[in-house]
Formats: C-alpha cells, sequence, structure tokens
C-alpha cells in the first residue's frame, strides 16, 4: 500500500514561489478537477456550481506560479503514483454533491440548451505547457537550481 500524499495547500496569489507540498496540491487538484468534469451532471445546479468552484480556487492558487525544477520533478513523481485515487476523489466530490437531476420536459423550444453538458464551463483539460507533462518533451527549461514560471491556470 502506497503512502498517503502530503499536499499544502498554496495561498491565493500569482507569480508566488511554490514547495514541493504546494506544486503537489496544484499538480493533484488538477487532476481531480479534469476526473470530476465529465461527471458533472449539467443540470444539477450543485454540481456545476461545486465544478466551476473547484475551478476557480485553482486558477486562484495554481493559475500562475513559480518553482525550482527539482521541486517539480519531486512533487510530479509523488502525484502521478496517487493519479487512480485522485482521478477517484475528484469523481467523488462532484458525486457526493445533491442527487442526480434530470431535465424537466418542455415544448418550448424558443431556448435550447447545446452541449454535452449544459451549465458547465469547459475545463481545457492538459495541455503542452502543464508541469505534468513538463520535461516529457523538453519543455521545461532551467537548471536545478533555476525557478520556472507555470501560467497553467484553468478557465473557469
Amino acid at each position: 500500500m502506497s503512502q498517503a500524499l502530503s499536499e499544502e495547500r498554496p495561498p491565493v496569489g500569482y507569480g508566488l514561489e511554490h514547495s514541493v507540498g504546494q506544486i503537489r496540491y496544484c499538480l493533484a487538484e488538477k487532476i481531480r478537477i479534469s476526473a470530476a468534469e465529465p461527471v458533472v451532471n449539467g443540470y444539477n445546479s450543485a454540481q456545476v456550481d461545486r465544478f466551476n468552484a473547484m475551478v476557480s480556487d485553482y486558477n486562484s492558487r495554481c493559475g500562475q506560479y513559480r518553482y525550482l525544477d527539482s521541486s517539480m520533478n519531486l512533487a510530479r513523481s509523488d502525484v502521478e503514483a496517487h493519479r487512480a485515487e485522485l482521478e477517484q476523489a475528484g469523481r467523488d466530490l462532484i458525486k457526493s454533491v445533491g442527487g442526480i437531476a434530470q431535465p424537466s420536459v418542455s415544448t418550448d423550444t424558443s431556448s435550447t440548451i447545446t452541449g454535452s453538458n449544459p451549465g458547465v464551463v469547459p475545463y481545457r483539460g492538459l495541455d503542452a505547457s502543464d508541469p505534468l507533462n513538463a520535461g516529457a518533451d523538453g519543455s521545461a527549461s532551467g537548471d536545478e537550481s533555476g525557478v520556472t514560471e507555470d501560467g497553467g491556470g484553468q478557465d473557469d
């Protein structure tokens, strides 16, 4: 059995240098958010609100931060070892909110809800600038003593 992941919730702010524990939180929260989005019922306002609050909080703490390359490497390794449980935790955070609401049936066609999950602000997922993917393609720069900036915020 693996050891519990130690995360430290970083303060709200931009451009702050994060510790290993704070980087772990940001990487882990990104995984939880990615896993949570597909299970949000767009017709359940409590679930939509919970998801959007998660994204907003993530952006305020992890939208842009600085880190040592060695700290990022350690945090990334620690978080990846817990990916499956973090994904489940993200899904559980949404499923635990409210019942499963179904859309009401209406004959009014003047306004149509479109998209697979109405009401949910799209989460763009992981991209090339994602710290979880940094280094895989040589995109992370700097040396072990250098500080790198991350602008990995999510749109909300």
